[in-house]
C-alpha cells in the first residue's frame, strides 16, 4: 500500500475519532481498532516509517505494563474460565496504545480540526439527548451511553470547548466556543450525572486559574459573569437540585446506619468494604472479577453493581498495590508532559487541554468509572496518544529554524 494513501487513511480515522467517540461509540471503538491494526503492519513490515517520540515510547510502555498488572492478578488468582476474562479484554485498549501512537505519528492532524470534530459530536449528541427527552419520555436521557459515561465524556468536550474559549483571540471562535460549553454543560444536567456536573465545575476553575495572570481577564470576568448565572440557573432548576438534595439526604443516612441501601449509599459502601478487603490482599489484589462477589463478606449489604464507581477502590481490589501504582503511572506520566509545556509559546492550548483531560479523568474516576470500561477507555487511548504527539509535534516545529 502507498505510503501517502496510508496517510490519508490514517488522517480521516483520526478526524472522525472525536465525532464517533461522543455520538456513535461503536464507530469509535472500529476506528481505533483500524489505527491499530495500521500501527500493527507499520511495526511488522515498514519499521523504518516509525517516529516515536521519547515520552510517546516512555507512555506506551507504561500503558503495557498497566494491562500486564491486571494479567499478572489474575493469573495468580488462578482465574482461568473465560468469563474471568471478560474484563480484561477490555483493558486491551492499553495493550494497544504502542500502535495507534505509531499509527498518529504518521499523520498530525490539526488540533483545531480535532477540537471541531468532537464540538460537531458533541452538539449532534445534545441534540439527540433533547429529543429523547422530549419525543421518548426519558428522564436522564444520555444518547447511545450510560448516564455517568455519557456526562463524563461531555464534560471532556464541554471543558476542550471551554480552554478554546479561552486561547483564541477570534471574537467569532470565542462564541463558538462558548456556545459549545454551555450545550455540553446543559447536556450534563440533562443525563443527571451529579459526579459530571461536579467535575466540569472545578475543570472550569483549574482552567481559569491557568489563565488568571494573564492579559486576558476581561474574558476571564465575562466567563466567570456566564458561570454565575450558570450555577445560579442550576440551583434554582428543580431537578439538578433535587439530585443534590437527595445525595446529601443518602449521605446522612449511610453515615447514620438508617439507610444502607440507596444509590450513593452503594458508592460508599464499596468504598468502606472495599479497604477492608484490600486489607487481605494487598500486593496484588483479587483479580478483574466483579467485586460484589469478593466483598461479600465484608459488606453490610448486598452490592448490585459490577464495579466499585470508584477507580482507586477498582486498582486496589482488582490488583492491589501494583495496581494503584498502575493506574498513578499511566496518570502521571502524561500530567508531566503537559504541566512542562503550559508555558511554551504555540504548546498552550494543546497543553491545557491535556492537563484538563488528565485532572478530569482523575476526578471522574473518583465517582464513576473510568479505566474499566471499553468506550471511556476508547477516549482515554486517543486523546492521551494525540495530545502527546500533537505536543512533541509543535515541539519540533517552534525548535525548527
Amino acid at each position: 500500500m502507498s505510503h501517502n494513501i496510508l496517510r490519508q487513511v490514517i488522517g480521516y480515522l483520526v478526524l472522525s475519532l472525536p465525532f464517533f467517540l461522543v455520538t456513535l461509540k461503536n464507530f469509535g471503538n472500529l476506528s481505533l481498532l483500524l489505527l491499530s491494526i495500521v500501527g500493527g503492519y507499520l511495526f511488522l513490515f515498514d519499521k523504518n516509517r516509525i517516529r516515536l517520540s521519547s515520552e510517546l515510547k516512555l507512555f506506551s510502555w507504561i500503558s503495557v505494563v498497566y494491562f500486564l498488572i491486571f494479567v499478572l492478578s489474575n493469573y495468580v488468582n488462578n482465574l482461568s474460565n473465560l468469563e474471568d476474562y471478560v474484563s480484561l479484554f477490555k483493558k486491551l485498549h492499553f495493550l494497544l496504545i504502542p500502535l495507534l501512537a505509531i499509527s498518529i505519528t504518521q499523520t498530525l492532524i490539526s488540533i483545531k480540526h480535532v477540537l471541531v470534530s468532537g464540538f460537531i459530536g458533541l452538539f449532534f449528541g445534545v441534540i439527540y439527548q433533547y429529543y429523547q427527552y422530549l419525543h421518548l419520555n426519558i428522564n436522564t436521557p444520555s444518547g447511545l451511553f450510560n448516564a455517568n459515561i455519557y456526562g463524563d465524556i461531555l464534560a471532556l468536550y464541554s471543558i476542550f470547548a471551554f480552554c478554546f474559549v479561552i486561547t483564541q483571540k477570534s471574537l467569532f471562535e470565542r462564541f463558538i466556543g462558548l456556545a459549545i460549553f454551555l450545550t455540553g454543560f446543559f447536556g450534563i444536567a440533562l443525563t443527571g450525572s451529579r459526579g459530571s456536573i461536579l467535575a466540569i465545575f472545578v475543570l472550569v476553575m483549574i482552567a481559569l486559574f491557568m489563565q488568571f495572570k494573564s492579559s486576558k481577564r476581561k474574558i476571564l470576568i465575562g466567563l466567570l459573569a456566564v458561570l454565575s448565572l450558570m450555577t445560579l440557573f442550576g440551583l434554582i432548576e428543580s431537578p439538578i437540585a433535587k439530585r443534590f438534595d437527595l445525595a446529601y439526604q443518602e449521605i446522612e443516612f449511610w453515615l447514620s446506619g438508617e439507610k444502607l441501601a440507596s444509590s450513593v449509599g452503594y458508592r460508599l459502601e464499596y468504598i468502606r468494604s472495599g479497604l477492608l478487603a484490600f486489607k487481605e490482599s494487598p500486593w496484588i489484589g483479587y483479580g478483574l472479577i466483579h467485586p460484589e462477589t469478593t466483598l461479600a463478606n465484608f459488606s453490610r449489604i448486598n452490592l448490585p453493581f459490577s464495579h466499585a464507581h470508584n477507580e482507586i477502590i477498582n486498582h486496589l481490589l482488582s490488583a492491589g498495590l501494583l495496581g494503584f501504582f498502575g493506574f498513578t503511572a499511566i496518570l502521571f506520566n502524561p500530567f508531566l508532559i503537559f504541566r512542562k509545556n503550559l508555558t511554551i509559546e504555540g504548546n498552550q492550548l494543546t497543553s491545557q487541554l491535556g492537563f484538563i483531560f488528565i485532572i478530569g479523568f482523575f476526578l471522574f474516576g473518583l465517582t464513576h468509572i473510568t479505566f474499566q470500561q471499553e468506550v471511556i477507555n476508547s477516549v482515554w487511548m486517543f486523546y492521551s496518544v494525540y495530545l502527546i504527539a500533537q505536543i512533541k509535534n509543535q515541539d519540533s516545529g517552534n525548535n525548527s529554524p
